[in-house]
C-alpha cells in the first residue's frame, strides 16, 4: 500500500509544489485583528485557500473562526493530529535574493518565509495524506490536519481551538527537526525591567519578537560621542548621535548560530557610560555567552543539555529599559527555577511579564516515538536516534504529540532568516516520510 501510495505522491509533486508557491504569497506575519479575522485578513485568507484546496482534494474542511483551521479524513473514533501553522515571523528589510512573499523558485530552491516553517512541511502532509488515502488506504483513526494561525506569537490559536475542538489522541508536529524530537526545553520569554537610563541615552531599541535573534540595534545618546568599536557605526546630526550595530538573525533557541547586534551597541554604551548600573550589567553579564553562565543562569541536565539565554528585543519605555529575553532550560527545572535565579543574580531587574510554555519529553521507548522513527528509517536509512531541542512547537499542547522534520541534519538553518528556502529535493523528501509516518501511526 505505501509504495503504490508514494508513487501517487511523486506524480503530484507539481502541484504540491504549486499549491506552496501559492500559500507562500500570504503575508501571514501577524497583525492586529481586522474583523473576523483576529490575526489579520490576510493570515485569515491563507486559512481560506488552505482549506479549499484540501476540500477540492476531498477532505472535510472545519474552520474554527480564524484561528485555526482543519481537513479530516477517515472515520475512526480516535483521532491522528498533524499540527502545523500558516503564521510566520517578520522579515528583514534587506538581504533577500528574492521577495519574501513570492515563492520563487531559484536553483532548485523555492525561498519564502514559511516554506520551511512552517507552510511547506502542512502542504506535504497534505499532499503525503491525499495519495495514502488515493491509494485505498482505509486508516483506523480519524486523520486530522490543524493549521494554526498564531504560533509564533503565543499560540493563542491553540489557546482557542481547545476551548471548541477536542484535541487528538496522538500526533505529530512538522515544525522541528529529523529524525525526530523527543524532548523539548521550557520556554520562558521573559520581560525585564532593568532600571533607568543615564539622561544622556535617549533610546536603545532592537528586535520584534522574543524568539528571534536581532540584527539590527541602534542607540540615541545626547551630543557628540565618539565611539572606539569597529563593529559599532556612530552617525551625528548636529544635535544627537545615533549608534547602529549589525548582526545575523536566527532562531531565539539558537543563538549561538547568529550574531546579536545588541551585544555591540550595549558593549558600546557600557564604555560610553561607565557609571551607568544597568549598561554596564547588561554589557558585561548578558552579552557575553549564549548559556547564562557569566549571568548566573547556568543550567545543565542530562535529557536537554544546557539553557539558553537570548536578548531579543530592546526598548525604552519612560526611562526604563526593557528587555525581553529568550531563555529555553532544560527538562529537569522549572520556571520558578528561572525567577529564583534572575532575582539572585540581578537583584536591580525586576520581573514585568512574559510568556512561559512547559518542556515535552516522551520516551525513546514509547510507541509514538518507534512508529517515527521507523518511518524516517524507511525513506533515509541509517539508526536514527530521537533528539532534544530548545525550540518550541505544538507538542507543549497536548499530550502525545511529538515534533518531526522537517529540517534535515546537514540543511542550513535558516528558519527565522533572512532568504529562508526550501530545497525542492528536501520537500518531495519530506513529503515521504511523511506518508509512511502517517500509514504507521493510522493502519
Amino acid at each position: 500500500m505505501p509504495e503504490q501510495a508514494k508513487k501517487i505522491l511523486k506524480d503530484s509533486f507539481p502541484e504540491m509544489v504549486k499549491v506552496l508557491k501559492e500559500t507562500i504569497k500570504f503575508n501571514t506575519v501577524e497583525k492586529p485583528s481586522e474583523g473576523i479575522y483576529p490575526f489579520g485578513k490576510e493570515t485569515g485568507d491563507c486559512l481560506d485557500y488552505v482549506l479549499s484546496v484540501g476540500e477540492k482534494m476531498g477532505f472535510r474542511a472545519d474552520n474554527i473562526d480564524y484561528y485555526a483551521g482543519q481537513l479530516d479524513c477517515g472515520n475512526g473514533k480516535e483521532v491522528l493530529g498533524i499540527l502545523g501553522h500558516l503564521d510566520v515571523v517578520p522579515v528583514s528589510k534587506d538581504g533577500w535574493i528574492a521577495p519574501p512573499f513570492a515563492g520563487e523558485v531559484i536553483d532548485g530552491k523555492m525561498y519564502g518565509r514559511g516554506t520551511v516553517d512552517d507552510k511547506g512541511p502542512m502542504i506535504a502532509c497534505m499532499f503525503a495524506l491525499k495519495a495514502l488515502m488515493d491509494s485505498g488506504f482505509k486508516p483506523s483513526k480519524t486523520i486530522r490536519l490543524i493549521f494554526g494561525c498564531n504560533e509564533e506569537t503565543g499560540m493563542k490559536c491553540m489557546q482557542y481551538y481547545k476551548t471548541k475542538r477536542k484535541m487528538p489522541d496522538v500526533a505529530f508536529s512538522p515544525d522541528g527537526n529529523f529524525p525526530l524530537i523527543n524532548c523539548e526545553k521550557g520556554v520562558y520569554g521573559i520581560k525585564l525591567d532593568a532600571g533607568i537610563l543615564p539622561d544622556e541615552v535617549i533610546d536603545i531599541a532592537a528586535g520584534s519578537l522574543v524568539n528571534i535573534v536581532p540584527n539590527y540595534c541602534e542607540a540615541v545618546v545626547a551630543g557628540k560621542v565618539d565611539v572606539a568599536l569597529d563593529n559599532v557605526t556612530a552617525e551625528f546630526d548636529g544635535t544627537n548621535t545615533k549608534l547602529t550595530a549589525t548582526g545575523k538573525a536566527t532562531h531565539g533557541s539558537v543563538p549561538e548560530l547568529g550574531d546579536n547586534a545588541t551585544w555591540k551597541i550595549f558593549k558600546a554604551l557600557a564604555k560610553l557610560f561607565p557609571q551607568s548600573k544597568p549598561l554596564t550589567f547588561i554589557a558585561n553579564n548578558l552579552c557575553v555567552d549564549f548559556c547564562g553562565e557569566k549571568w548566573g543562569l547556568y543550567l545543565e541536565d542530562k535529557q536537554s543539555g544546557k539553557i539558553s539565554v537570548s536578548l531579543d528585543v530592546v526598548k525604552v519605555i519612560d526611562r526604563h529599559l526593557q528587555l525581553d529575553i529568550d531563555i529555553r532550560f532544560p527538562v529537569s527545572y522549572s520556571h520558578a527555577k528561572i525567577e529564583e535565579l534572575i532575582h539572585k543574580n540581578s537583584p536591580d531587574f525586576k520581573i514585568i511579564g512574559g510568556h512561559k510554555s512547559a518542556s515535552v519529553y516522551i520516551s525513546p521507548d514509547s510507541p509514538l516515538v518507534k512508529d517515527l522513527l521507523a518511518a524516517y528509517k524507511e525513506v533515509m536509512g541509517g539508526d536514527p536516534k530521537p533528539m532534544a531541542i530548545g525550540g518550541g512547537t505544538y507538542a507543549k499542547c497536548m499530550d502525545n504529540c511529538l515534533a518531526f522534520g522537517p529540517e534535515f541534519a546537514d540543511d542550513e538553518k535558516i528558519m527565522h532568516q533572512t532568504n529562508e528556502y526550501i530545497s525542492l529535493d528536501k520537500f518531495a523528501k519530506m513529503a515521504e516520510i511523511y506518508l509512511v509516518a502517517i500509514y504507521n501511526l493510522a493502519r
